[in-house]
């Protein structure tokens, strides 16, 4: 889930502890949980909600949700910050239902009393964003997953009320870690949060 931080997170560790090396896996959250109970990966770096109840989570930081809309000829082009009742009346580009952020939008929306109305369901958080560069809609995103995008014709709004997701460490609570392992739970612990704001302030918004 929060694998754009993970090249940046493997080379800083790997500078400091040279003689571990990581190997990283890329998958869904529901694909992610279930390779951590089945003990085929150590841990996770992964959003926290409700399938990870019967596993361990350590917060590490919060991931600001923002709203990418259109910057040329959309209603909400010329604005800073909209609200979520107003994004609901806005047909959406969202990710299917049973996607970990399309759960997280629901319960969002249903916490003011609205249901988004989605246009289009996709995966590809880069073709979401391209889909909006084109004009074609509007999509509601985590900030740390558009580092590294191409946001030049998309503007960003603060979405109100504030929503965020918690990225933390996820791992099975009867394992114990190994040295290694154990030496990445430290680092992230330490580094990650420093990392992610580097990451927020590349996609800031107005």
């Amino acid at each position: 889930m929060a694998a754009t931080l993970m090249p940046e997170i493997m080379t800083a560790f790997a500078a400091q502890h040279p003689g571990i090396e990581l190997r990283l896996r890329d998958a869904d959250s529901r694909r992610a949980i279930d390779l951590i109970r089945d003990g085929e990966v150590d841990i996770g770096l992964l959003s926290q909600n409700e399938l990870i109840r019967e596993l361990h989570f350590v917060p590490l930081f919060e991931d600001e949700f923002a709203a990418l809309v259109p910057d040329k000829d959309h209603p909400l082009g010329n604005r800073t910050r909209v609200k979520l009742k107003e994004l609901a009346k806005h047909p959406l580009l969202l990710n299917p239902r049973g996607v970990d952020l399309r759960e997280s939008l629901e319960r969002l929306f249903r916490n003011v009393g609205s249901t988004p109305q989605p246009s289009q369901e996709i995966i590809n958080t880069h073709a979401l964003v391209s889909l909006v560069g084109f004009g074609f809609r509007v999509t509601i995103l985590p900030r740390l997953a558009l580092r590294g995008l191409n946001l030049s014709r998309c503007r960003l709004l603060k979405v109100e009320p504030r929503a965020s997701r918690q990225i933390g460490i996820v791992s099975a609570r009867n394992r114990s870690d190994s040295p290694a392992i154990s030496a990445l739970r430290k680092f992230l612990q330490l580094h990650a949060a420093q990392i992610s704001a580097k990451s927020v302030a590349e996609t800031s918004v107005s």
